[in-house]
């Protein structure tokens, strides 16, 4: 409410001047308060006012600890600041008063009279906070706690240094069932931090959640790219809740922000109308859709079609801006680059970059702090190799890296085993529900093996003894079950998964059930057997490399290096000899400078397109043709029809 105000008092305009930082640090402490964050509440909460500083809603931090299940950061604030358990709310209510209103409230409620809650305070209407315990009803607390969840979804401002924080908390939600706080986890796009984690969890709920979670991941993603594609009947169909209208891609952009980046007016109109809270939804950068509106070379008509719908236009962005700032200055948000994620992704991995940045500090967190279970979670991911000549002054990771090559030796030699039909060493070797979804390094777990190799007896026995496994996806969300459809067996493999419990409606990163790949002839199983041969060759060369000392001769000048499209095939054939060395020393030079992502997305890229596209920059470095682009083009392409005749 003091918003743009203005006083010639000197003292209030002093006021007046810091309020967005003061407001900030409130909204701050509220954000770390819902999060579970006590390490961030402690450091915020500098005076005892703050403890007791209030949303718009009239909440004061305990009612918001309460609201959102955060049971630690409840008790810290009642230890330290005891003032704030007779606090009230707008309608004069008391922390005890949600409490009571709980079903589940009655461990709450003896935490809070211990604490000094005053079962006699009467709200606006008279009530006591016991009253509630009869009428229910009329304190909704399950609407509220849905309300609060809402509230957090608009805000959309979860961050990956935020989630290496509350790693804890995360650890503690999936054993304790907060299928709430899961739940948010996901819709704020970060559905990847709980892939993978069936197999350590007990809680009967949480492993209800995350056996869906694949599912519920890929219809996200699902309404995502059907809003960038301007399927408006699709987004219809997707969007059958409130949540998953605000549900959020990897950058923070909700359905809404993505309509409007896109420009897909039919849509933005139907998410305005349908789902009016979605207006004010904060990406990462702070800036709601109004700000993408303003930002539209539409003559301003859908940033006017928002606010007569509610949006809020003194919502400041990261950059300190209102949304009408915009409308002067649309080219300060660059709208066009944003639509660019394919080609971007493209050139990121041309440019070996595709780890986020974040990934490698995340590695180096994690070794530094002995966290053991994110470090075992990355091998059995199949991605032990970015572990390899890591060292730790940290005694727990010194162990776990020294028994790591172990470990890697172990899920090697069970998808080995598969492959040979060798059910007596895959039974001899897993011997753990952890073994038995380690994934090799194309994101193949052993039950996805099984049906690529065709060995029936090896999947019998992984689908009847490690039901856990049956759902796990690949890099590509892809389950056995999507395999198996594509075996063209007669569906034999489809009936073993079916009968064991595997999902037939699982759904891939690209929306599709298993029946799709039984019906189009698109997944080859072949190639994905053969790829594994590849990578047996190539590590045979890195031996016979190793043998004769690592090095050959070079080709030495460019002169030689170069080869014109006028020499005939002989000569070709000559060069290509010599230079096979050369070029296989270049591709590992690559391959060991990428830092692999751990985002399905990146994993996935890095894994099936970088090493082809690794290989064509080899031949282009050793051949230096005239057009390079043209090189590349034509490369590829023979590539790719030699496919075929490989997989004979």
């Amino acid at each position: 409410m003091l918003r743009e105000k203005k006083t010639v008092n000197l003292a209030s305009q002093e006021f007046l001047k810091g309020l967005s930082q003061y407001q900030t640090k409130i909204d701050a402490i509220h954000k770390a308060v819902e999060d579970g964050d006590v390490r961030r509440v402690k450091s915020l909460i500098d005076r005892p006012q703050f403890a007791t500083a209030r949303d718009s809603y009239g909440l004061t931090p305990l009612h918001k600890g309460l609201l959102h299940g955060q049971t630690n950061t409840v008790r810290y604030l009642l230890a330290k600041y005891p003032q704030c358990v007779n606090a009230t709310d707008h309608a004069g209510r008391t922390a005890l008063h949600y409490a009571a209103a709980d079903p589940n409230g009655e461990h709450m409620i003896k935490v809070l009279q211990k604490a000094g809650g005053d079962a006699f305070i009467e709200d606006k209407h008279g009530h006591t906070p016991f009253y509630y315990r009869t009428h229910g009803q009329r304190l909704n607390v399950r609407m509220m706690k849905d309300n609060a969840v809402m509230s957090q979804l608009i805000g959309g401002q979860l961050n990956r240094i935020l989630l290496q924080d509350l790693e804890e908390d995360i650890y503690d939600w999936i054993h304790t069932g907060n299928i709430g706080k899961l739940e948010e986890l996901v819709l704020t796009g970060y559905a990847d931090l709980l892939l993978g984690r069936n197999h350590e969890v007990e809680d009967a709920d949480s492993i209800g959640f995350l056996e869906v979670l694949p599912q519920y991941q890929a219809k996200i993603q699902a309404i995502h790219k059907n809003v960038e594609m301007g399927n408006l009947r699709a987004v219809k169909l997707l969007t059958d809740r409130k949540k998953l209208a605000l549900c959020r891609d990897s950058r923070g952009l909700s359905p809404l922000h993505k309509a409007i980046v896109f420009e897909r007016t039919d849509i933005a109109k139907y998410l305005i109308r349908n789902y009016p809270q979605s207006v004010n939804a904060m990406d990462q950068k702070k800036r709601t859709p109004l700000h993408y509106a303003a930002a539209l070379r539409d003559s301003g008509y859908l940033y006017k079609v928002m606010r007569k719908s509610g949006a809020d236009p003194n919502i400041y962005d990261c950059n300190g801006r209102p949304a009408k700032h915009y409308l002067k200055h649309p080219g300060e948000i660059d709208l066009a680059s944003m639509r660019m994620d394919t080609k971007t992704a493209l050139k990121q991995v041309l440019h070996n970059r595709v780890a986020p940045s974040y990934l490698e500090s995340s590695i180096q967190q994690w070794i530094r702090d002995g966290m053991i279970a994110k470090l075992e979670q990355l091998v059995l991911s199949g991605c032990g190799d970015m572990l390899h000549g890591r060292t730790s002054t940290n005694s727990e990771t010194a162990a776990f890296l020294e028994t790591m090559p172990d470990v890697m030796t172990k899920i090697e030699t069970i998808h080995r085993a598969i492959r040979d039909g060798d059910l007596p060493k895959v039974k001899e070797s897993m011997t753990s529900k952890k073994l038995a979804i380690a994934r090799d390094r194309h994101g193949c777990t052993p039950l996805h093996a099984a049906v690529v190799h065709e060995q029936t007896d090896i999947l019998r026995y992984i689908a009847s003894n490690f039901p856990s496994v049956l759902n796990a996806p690949d890099y590509n969300k892809r389950t056995a079950m999507h395999y198996a459809a594509a075996a063209r067996d007669g569906g034999h493999y489809l009936k073993i998964l079916g009968k064991a419990g595997a999902d037939p409606m699982a759904v891939d990163n690209e929306g599709r059930t298993p029946d799709y790949y039984r019906r189009n002839a698109v997944l080859d199983l072949k190639m994905i057997k053969e790829r594994e041969d590849d990578y047996e060759t190539q590590m045979l060369s890195e031996e016979l490399m190793n043998e004769n000392g690592g090095e050959a001769e070079s080709v030495g000048t460019p002169d030689s290096a170069s080869i014109s499209s006028g020499l005939d095939s002989a000569r070709n054939r000559e060069i290509d000899e010599e230079d096979e060395v050369d070029r296989f020393r270049f591709e590992q030079l690559i391959n060991n400078r990428v830092s692999l992502p751990s985002s399905e997305n990146g994993i996935y890229l890095a894994r099936t397109v970088a090493p082809v596209l690794t290989k064509a920059l080899a031949e282009v470095l050793l051949r230096r043709p005239a057009d390079p682009i043209g090189f590349i083009s034509d490369w590829l392409h023979k590539y790719h029809a030699e496919l075929p005749r490989r997989n004979i």
